[in-house]
């Protein structure tokens, strides 16, 4: 009987795509650097790469795309085929070169077709630059850009603090007065006051009345009373509780005898300045019991006459208390 001995399938790609390049170039010149250009006719199965491909796998050996167009003028020439035999692929490859007599022609069968096509894609590549086909060296990398460093950004100027003024308070106060040098013998009375309140400066105007308690009797053994009445204008600094203000008033004294025969009252001018300290107990945010002490000097002196005697003269210094009640008002 005859036997038929049958192929058995080896992986031997790397020995049949030297055996290929060796076919392929053993016409070729001396190995030069120089860049190969070949025009590329390209047929394949349907499941295989198309010609696109195939270009692209030649190019990634070589470094370089070797394929011109087929109208081209360039000499060189590469032809690839691959056909489909039963349940095998069949690949040919036809390279001819410039100078050569025949072209260098190569089949291979593979069962599948992206091998294949990579088999002969090297092939090709060795057959038309082995010097390029065959460097292992990798391109040199792309040098980096460095991009330049912004310079730092200026440092941010410290924001000025603008210092914010407190909206003045109302205040407002009423306060008993008593005192000696303001009228014959002790005089009593009142005051009321408006004003606005800063953080440590106030400023109040108001209006105070006094009277001296009972009828004060002269060295000659005559009765007199007598009424002050002025305006004011207080400025104060204030410092915790505390505080030091000075005192103008403007008004009117008012003086009589009435024991005499045709008693009458006259009046003159009271200009007085002065200073007074105090202080405040709070009741709370709003109100709060004040107590104080002054001193006024009068600008203007006023003498009492009775008979053509004098018998009273406002002194150089008179002294005051007084005791409040204050209110703070936003």
């Amino acid at each position: 009987p005859r036997h038929v001995a049958r192929r058995k399938s080896v992986n031997t790609r790397p020995h049949v795509t030297l055996a290929i390049a060796t076919a392929l170039s053993l016409q070729a010149p001396a190995l030069a650097a120089e860049r190969e250009q070949a025009t590329l006719a390209y047929s394949a199965d349907s499941r295989c790469p198309d010609r696109a491909a195939f270009r692209s796998l030649v190019s990634s050996r070589l470094g370089y795309d070797p394929f011109a167009t087929e109208s081209s003028s360039i000499a060189h020439s590469v032809r690839i085929t691959i056909q489909s035999k039963g349940n095998a692929l069949r690949g040919t490859v036809e390279v001819q070169r410039a100078g050569q007599s025949k072209p260098g022609v190569r089949e291979i069968s593979s069962d599948e077709c992206d091998s294949l096509a990579t088999t002969l894609a090297t092939g090709v590549a060795i057959a038309l630059d082995p010097v390029h086909a065959l460097d292992e060296t990798p391109p040199p990398e792309k040098p980096k850009v460095v991009e330049p460093t912004p310079p730092p950004e200026p440092p941010l100027a410290p924001e000025k603090t603008v210092p914010v003024s407190e909206p003045a308070d109302w205040i407002a106060s009423v306060a008993m007065v008593g005192g000696v040098g303001l009228t014959p013998g002790i005089a009593i009375g009142a005051e009321g006051t408006v004003g606005l309140r800063f953080r440590y400066l106030s400023v109040s105007a108001g209006f105070r009345g006094v009277t001296n308690v009972g009828a004060s009797r002269a060295d000659s053994g005559d009765r007199l009373d007598a009424n002050l009445l002025a305006g004011e204008v207080i400025p104060c600094a204030h410092v915790g509780i505390a505080s030091a203000c000075g005192l103008s008033q403007l008004g009117t004294f008012q003086g009589r005898a009435p024991d005499v025969i045709s008693p009458s009252q006259r009046s003159s001018l009271f200009v007085a300045l002065g200073a007074r300290i105090g202080m405040e107990i709070p009741l709370g945010r709003t109100f709060s019991l004040g107590a104080g002490l002054e001193a006024l000097v009068p600008l203007t002196r006023t003498t009492l006459v009775v008979n053509q005697v004098e018998v009273w003269k406002t002194p150089q210094v008179a002294g005051s208390t007084l005791l409040s009640f204050n209110g703070r008002f936003r």
